[in-house]
């Protein structure tokens, strides 16, 4: 349970680790915009630690994330098909 250390907001119990200091304030701050965001206001939370002051933010960053993921993947592609054109062209004999 919560020791006398611990901080509270109105939906977590935050307990330090390992004794450091925690920061009970990331989740009052909207990880996009970084809006404050009121205790008396709905917390939207997306990949279960990062908060968002609106539906529309969290939604902003899904967006985001599922870009930079598909441009991760087209990067890796590339990698990959350059690599194997690179071994096809070191195959080839070399007529004389």
């Amino acid at each position: 349970m919560a020791s006398s250390s611990s901080t509270s907001s109105s939906f977590f119990v935050i307990e330090p680790i390992h004794r450091c200091e925690t920061s009970h304030y990331s989740l009052n701050v909207c990880s996009l915009c970084g809006k404050r965001v009121a205790e008396d206001c709905d917390v939207f939370m997306y990949r279960g630690d990062r908060p968002f002051c609106s539906e529309e933010c969290r939604c902003h960053q899904i967006l985001r994330d599922k870009q930079a993921s598909a441009k991760n993947r087209k990067a890796l592609k590339d990698q990959l098909t350059s690599e194997e054109q690179q071994r096809h062209r070191l195959d080839v004999p070399v007529a004389t």
